[in-house]
């Protein structure tokens, strides 16, 4: 049976508040490590112990349940065979908006020809108790609008979990094919959403609990970027080289800083096949004869 997502809109104190009473915290820089370049990037103590404690306390009180798998807008059945915590949802803005801010230091500024565009209003507070899970599985990508979509997912670590609770990755480029992302207080793990099978695995001794949101990116026409001045000198925190933008022959624009800039297929393919893949993303042409700066990061 098909059932609705419940969403809270966060009232009296709302998470904004949270996050701003330890603005300090939030503003001070932290170091990136990029476990695969382009793919997935982790960040420690992004958030602080009086943070991650509010944000327990707060979902908490709204009230957890049961996490439903996602079968289309809107829509989710509950499995849990295959997916098995708790979860509170809240669209907050607000928040949103602050935290994209904060998090730009960290988040590559182009990807797939698109510019950072902020978070995600809803986030989704998970909860895992001892032996639950989330099996193998994608994250799909959300769309608003045909310019504005998700391409990174950004998980937030509440509290340091001990025995399992990892976030485990998947692929043969490793020389143990998977890596272990262990759930730890105030961490941050980005990674791309379309590609890369992971899964929450069972957690074995108490609690686990973690912030889930989209990172989101939008596609500029020609007229449109002329006429955003105030993005043209912008620098990418990752790569520290600043947005360019170029026109495809296809005549649509493309903008890249210097970070891998584009993903089309499965992670496992060979990297020359993903040269000739690589294709517009909003005509789908194949991107032909690019500048030698672009074609260096394709």
């Amino acid at each position: 049976m098909y059932s609705k997502s419940v969403v809270q809109t966060a009232q009296k104190k709302s998470i904004i508040d949270i996050f701003k009473s330890e603005d300090k915290d939030l503003s001070k820089k932290k170091q990136l490590e990029q476990v695969v370049q382009g793919e997935i990037w982790v960040v420690k103590k992004f958030l602080s112990t009086k943070q991650c404690q509010e944000v327990i306390k707060f979902s908490e009180s709204q009230g957890f349940q049961d996490a439903l798998v996602n079968v289309g807008y809107g829509l989710g059945v509950l499995d849990k065979d295959f997916r098995d915590c708790n979860r509170v949802m809240i669209d907050d803005v607000e928040t949103a908006q602050y935290l994209a801010e904060k998090l730009r230091p960290y988040v590559p500024l182009c990807q797939e020809g698109a510019l950072y565009h902020g978070m995600n209003e809803r986030f989704r507070i998970l909860k895992y108790s001892k032996d639950q899970k989330f099996a193998m599985h994608q994250d799909g990508c959300w769309s608003p609008s045909k310019s504005i979509f998700s391409i990174l997912t950004i998980q937030f670590y509440l509290n340091t979990v001990d025995n399992g609770g990892f976030t485990r990755f998947e692929w043969e480029g490793w020389e143990s094919n998977e890596y272990k992302c262990k759930s730890e207080e105030g961490k941050i793990v980005i990674f791309r959403q379309q590609g890369w099978w992971h899964e929450g695995s069972h957690v074995l001794k108490g609690l686990k609990y973690t912030v889930r949101n989209d990172l989101m990116f939008k596609l500029y026409t020609q007229k449109e970027w002329e006429q955003q001045k105030q993005l043209h000198d912008l620098t990418c925190g990752v790569c520290s080289k600043k947005v360019k933008a170029e026109v495809l022959q296809c005549g649509h624009l493309f903008l890249f800083c210097g970070c891998h800039a584009f993903y089309n297929g499965d992670i496992h393919t060979n990297p020359e096949e993903k040269k000739r893949l690589r294709s517009c993303c909003q005509c789908v042409k194949k991107i032909q004869s690019p500048s030698k700066e672009l074609y260096e990061i394709l």
